[in-house]
């Protein structure tokens, strides 16, 4: 039994490694885009580059909250089904909030305007992403309710976490790289 395994693996492998099935589908996936839409996607808000139009408060992101974000994250931002966003007498001190754990504020709005909410990333407008960074950074103590938080604010909080992170000299050359090569 065992030598018929060995065949049968060999047999794809070998298949798998000499097809002359030609291209594997992939080509025909996606689409060319132009620059607009390259521009239309390019929503990222890095610790250095371009910062996204926008901006919003934790009293505007309460009800984006509510209604986009509470049946993943609890009503209170305190977990269940998924990660905890602010403390609360049922989180974990190990849990890795945004006030104890993440080192940058604009990572927070990065990954809501991109990943965020689950079942319809990329939905939310440069407005709704600010206002619902704004209310998690509420949950977390971080600012107050009525604060305008827009892409130079959040540059400039500094996070509880942030002298818990190392920058290499290769990641330091590898932004200002990034940062040359997006303004031209």
């Amino acid at each position: 039994m065992h030598w018929l395994c060995l065949l049968c693996c060999g047999l794809l492998w070998s298949g798998a490694v000499h097809s002359d099935a030609g291209p594997s589908g992939y080509e025909a996936l996606g689409a060319v885009l132009g620059p607009d839409e390259i521009a239309r996607l390019d929503t990222d808000l890095a610790p250095a580059g371009t910062v996204p139009e926008g901006a919003g408060t934790a009293r505007l992101g309460e009800p984006l909250y509510r209604g986009r974000c509470a049946h993943c994250h609890g009503p209170e931002g305190t977990g269940a089904p998924f990660d905890a966003l602010g403390p609360g007498d049922a989180v974990p001190a190990s849990a890795r909030l945004v006030g104890r754990f993440w080192p940058q504020a604009t990572t927070l709005y990065d990954y809501i305007r991109r990943a965020m909410p689950q079942t319809s990333p990329g939905t939310l407008t440069n407005d709704e992403a600010y206002a619902l960074t704004a209310y998690v950074l509420f949950l977390n103590g971080l600012v107050d309710k009525q604060q305008r938080v827009d892409g130079q604010m959040l540059r400039s909080l500094v996070l509880p976490a942030r002298d818990r992170f190392y920058e290499s000299p290769e990641s330091r050359r590898l932004v200002k790289k990034a940062v040359r090569n997006r303004s031209r």
